[in-house]
C-alpha cells in the first residue's frame, strides 16, 4: 500500500495500465462503462485523452481528403 496520494486536477486520482493485447479504443470504451456503471467521473491524460478529444475526426478529415481529390481531378480534367 503506498503512503501517498496521487492527485490530478486537485482530485484523488488513480493510474490504470492496460493489456497490451486490447486495443486502446476497447480499453477506453471499457473504463468508460465502468466508470457510469459505479459512478466515477474519468478523465484521461496522454495518449488517451487525444484520442478521445479526437473522437472521429479521422472519417471527417479523409472525407474532406477525398473530397478534395476528386475536386483537384475535375479541375484537371474539366469534366463531372
Amino acid at each position: 500500500m503506498p503512503n501517498f496520494i496521487t492527485r490530478y486536477n486537485a482530485e484523488q486520482g488513480v493510474f490504470i495500465d492496460v493489456i497490451p493485447s486490447v486495443a486502446s479504443g476497447q480499453a477506453i470504451e471499457a473504463i468508460q462503462e465502468l466508470a457510469e456503471e459505479f459512478g466515477y467521473r474519468v478523465e484521461f491524460t496522454g495518449a488517451a485523452k487525444e484520442e478521445v478529444s479526437a473522437g472521429n475526426t479521422v472519417a471527417i478529415v479523409m472525407g474532406l481528403a477525398m473530397l478534395i481529390t476528386f475536386l483537384v481531378l475535375v479541375a484537371q480534367y474539366e469534366s463531372c
